[in-house]
């Protein structure tokens, strides 16, 4: 439901329940492998073009998260902690939204 922005079009409260929340906890390092800065950099352009633009003279950093640790509130009973090697191990391409 969360994925489909049901909460926001059905006009419900973001603190029901019904209306997922993660919070991602971890350490952000700096990316520096060329190869994995030029992918970075394409999805942030891809998403923020505006960004292309900005001056480089301000010495702009991309960064990743490493993450330790992922809860979850996606229904009533409260939250519960996402083991992350199965996030990881999702395939994205696979699920039907």
């Amino acid at each position: 439901m969360a994925e489909r922005g049901y909460c926001t079009v059905n006009q419900i409260d973001p603190e029901d329940p019904k209306c997922a929340r993660v919070t991602i906890s971890g350490e952000f390092i700096e990316v520096t492998n060329e190869s994995e800065l030029s992918f970075a950099l394409n999805a942030l352009y891809e998403r923020h073009p505006a960004m292309v633009s900005w001056p480089v003279d301000h010495n702009w950093k991309v960064h990743k998260i490493d993450i330790n640790e992922i809860w979850l509130i996606d229904i009533y009973g409260g939250a519960s902690f996402v083991d992350i090697d199965e996030y990881y191990a999702v395939d994205v391409n696979s699920i039907n939204m």
